[in-house]
C-alpha cells in the first residue's frame, strides 16, 4: 500500500507571492492497484512524480509505502533519493533524460540493473546479458537480437520500451511512468501502453 499523507509543495512567482500549491490532505493507493492521475498542464502531476524520486524537496507530508522488500512502513520522503532506486522505478516521459544515443542497448541494461548497488563486477556478464535477452524478447520488438546497437538507432516506441525494461529490470515495488506516449505516434503509442500494461499486471507491479 501507498499512503500520501497532507504532501504540500509550493511555488512562488517574483515577489514572493504564491503562485502554485500542490495539496494532497490523504491518498491511499492498493496494493497491486493503478492509478491514472489526470489534469491540465501545471497541475501537479509531474511535481507529484519529482517528489516521489526526491528530484524537489516537500515543503510538508509524507509518502509511505509499505514494502515487501524490508517487511516495514517507509516513508521514502526521508531516503536518499539515490537510495529510492530499491523501491522505485521511473520510466521519464522525454527518453532523452535516461538513454544516451552512443551507448548500447545491453549497456543501458546493465546501468538499470546496476541502480540498486548490484555493480557489474560482481555478477558474470554472460549469465546477466542472457537475462537482458529474455526482458527484452517479451515486447516482441526483435530488441533482444539488437543487444550491441546505439540506441541512437532505435525509433520512439523502442526508446520507451528500453526505458521500461531499465525501470523495471530489478522489479521496483512501485513503478512511476510520466506521459510515456506523449512523442510517439497513435499506432505506437497503444501498442507501448498495451506491452507495458499487460507487463505491469503480470509482475504486478504497483
Amino acid at each position: 500500500m501507498i499512503t500520501i499523507i497532507n504532501l504540500k509543495k509550493c511555488f512562488v512567482k517574483d515577489g514572493g507571492k504564491e503562485n502554485f500549491e500542490l495539496h494532497i490532505p490523504e491518498l491511499k493507493i492498493q496494493d497491486n492497484e493503478i492509478v491514472y492521475f489526470l489534469g491540465p498542464n501545471g497541475s501537479g502531476k509531474s511535481t507529484l512524480l519529482a517528489l516521489f524520486q526526491g528530484l524537489i524537496a516537500p515543503d510538508a507530508g509524507s509518502i509511505l509505502i509499505q514494502s515487501k522488500k524490508d517487511h516495514q512502513k517507509i516513508d521514502v520522503l526521508t531516503i536518499e533519493p539515490y537510495k529510492r532506486a530499491a523501491y522505485l522505478g521511473v520510466v521519464p516521459q522525454d527518453t532523452d533524460d535516461a538513454l544516451i544515443n552512443e551507448m548500447s542497448i545491453i549497456d543501458h541494461l546493465l546501468i538499470g540493473h546496476s541502480r540498486i548497488g548490484k555493480l557489474p563486477w560482481l555478477f558474470p556478464r554472460t549469465h546477466f546479458r542472457s537475462n537482458a535477452k529474455k526482458l527484452i524478447k517479451q515486447f516482441g520488438m526483435g530488441l533482444d537480437n539488437r543487444l550491441d546497437e546505439s540506441v541512437g538507432n532505435l525509433s520512439g516506441g523502442e526508446r520507451q520500451i528500453l526505458t521500461f525494461c531499465m525501470a523495471t529490470s530489478n522489479q521496483p515495488e512501485i513503478l512511476l511512468l510520466d506521459e510515456i506516449t506523449a512523442s510517439l505516434d497513435p499506432e505506437m503509442a497503444k501498442y507501448s501502453v498495451d506491452v507495458i500494461m499487460n507487463n505491469i499486471k503480470s509482475n504486478q507491479l504497483r
